[in-house]
């Protein structure tokens, strides 16, 4: 699974997050005085549904990302390290919430707060995944420039980098046996980035 599928369902996520965050407060926070906008029973169905696509989709992100882990390197970036924690802390909440629903009534009073901060938890996540990837992405001139300033320099000069011409192919071989050099120092997203700038510079180099 590529990032920008990962990076589309984790925004259909946060919609199904919001959808429940937002009929949570109407079924448990709107005050007796004000009428509801919404019959309590249509919204519970509509509150349950939403959490389970939800739990659905977050699932198979979650899949495919530890798919991802075994195929490739761990990034242990602080980035990479902050979106690892909360993976795994989202799942745990989440669980939570559901025990204290349907077996656990005694602590049925939390699950409100449960829910909300996995909600928070997961906006949070997005940030540094997805969010991250679509600001990475654009614009994609300013950023390739810099990636390789940042990061090929530590080993060559970018006179080197922008003399020569290549492939995609040749690009891609080129980067991949580069970030092995330094183990967590490119990311793969960052790899993507820096092969596609290449390979248009490498284009203008042609026509040039």
């Amino acid at each position: 699974m590529n990032y920008w599928l990962k990076s589309i369902l984790s925004v259909i996520l946060i919609g199904f997050g919001a959808i429940n965050f937002y009929t949570m407060y109407e079924l448990l926070g709107r005050s007796p005085e004000k009428p509801r906008r919404f019959f309590p029973e249509a919204l519970k169905n509509f509150h349950r549904y939403s959490g389970y696509f939800f739990i659905l989709i977050f699932a198979v992100i979650s899949f495919f990302c530890l798919m991802g882990v075994v195929n490739d390197p761990f990034d242990f970036s602080p980035r990479g390290i902050v979106h690892a924690l909360l993976a795994l802390t989202i799942p745990i909440l989440l669980a939570s919430k559901l025990l204290a629903v349907k077996f656990y009534r005694g602590f049925y009073a939390e699950a409100a707060g449960l829910g909300k901060s996995a909600f928070a938890l997961s906006l949070l996540l997005f940030a540094v995944s997805g969010g991250y990837y679509f600001l990475l992405m654009y614009p994609q001139g300013i950023t390739g420039t810099l990636l390789v300033q940042n990061k090929c320099v530590r080993c060559h000069t970018l006179e080197r980098v922008f003399s020569i011409s290549k492939s995609k192919e040749g690009w891609e071989q080129t980067v991949a046996r580069m970030a092995d050099r330094v183990p967590g120092w490119i990311s793969t997203i960052e790899k993507e980035q820096i092969i596609d700038y290449l390979v248009k510079t490498s284009s203008d180099l042609k026509e040039k």
